[in-house]
């Protein structure tokens, strides 16, 4: 059974967070498709981030091979995964400081990646890797060089293997005046879309 793994970056909480909408809106027909989701709420488990005191501890055991300890739990889920989706607000140009710990937690060399004489070689499961993502202003056209979340996402993707990267944005949101409920509305149908070709290309 295939499986979706949903990465929650949505810290305004499900209730009330526009990117947790078009998440849905991608999820709904992955489901109807025979997908399992597996939700990583990162606002409820705040991923611990990289630092002095953790990451001597990791890199020994990566260098002795124990990718099985549950240090590397998340990081297992992450390369199984047959999609993944992030879902989260643009944030300062880019996204919560949350979802950047959970990236550094699942990029595990020899896990999610390895070194050839090549140079780096993805290991991970997935083909495909969208990103849900909702802006109160403009981040496209003239101004796309202000968006550096989804050009991050891409760029890891290399890194992991990931053949298939696609932005879904909702945006100019919080525009005086603004058309929210149909801007929201075309990036939903967008998403939906997204997810059915990816269901009927397998």
């Amino acid at each position: 059974m295939k499986r979706v793994l949903f990465v929650n970056g949505c810290i305004r909480g499900k209730a009330v967070s526009r990117s947790y909408q078009l998440a849905q809106a991608f999820l709904a027909p992955m489901e109807e498709a025979g997908f399992v989701v597996e939700e990583v709420d990162l606002g409820a488990m705040c991923p611990q981030y990289l630092h002095y005191g953790n990451f001597a501890a990791r890199e020994e055991k990566i260098a002795a091979g124990q990718l099985d300890d549950a240090m590397f739990d998340l990081a297992r889920q992450f390369v199984s995964a047959d999609v993944i989706l992030f879902a989260a607000p643009f944030w300062e140009y880019s996204f919560p400081a949350v979802v950047k710990a959970y990236i550094e937690q699942v990029s595990v060399c020899g896990l999610a990646f390895h070194y050839t004489p090549q140079g780096v070689e993805g290991l991970c499961r997935a083909k495909a890797l969208v990103f849900c993502t909702t802006r109160g202003g403009f981040a496209s056209g003239q101004d796309a060089e202000l968006e550096q979340g989804g050009r991050y996402l891409k760029a890891m993707c290399h890194m992991y293997g990931i053949d298939q990267m696609t932005m879904v944005a909702a945006e100019g949101l919080d525009i005086e005046g603004a058309p929210v409920e149909t801007r929201m509305e075309k990036a939903k149908a967008e998403a939906k879309e997204t997810a059915k070709a990816l269901c009927r290309n397998g």
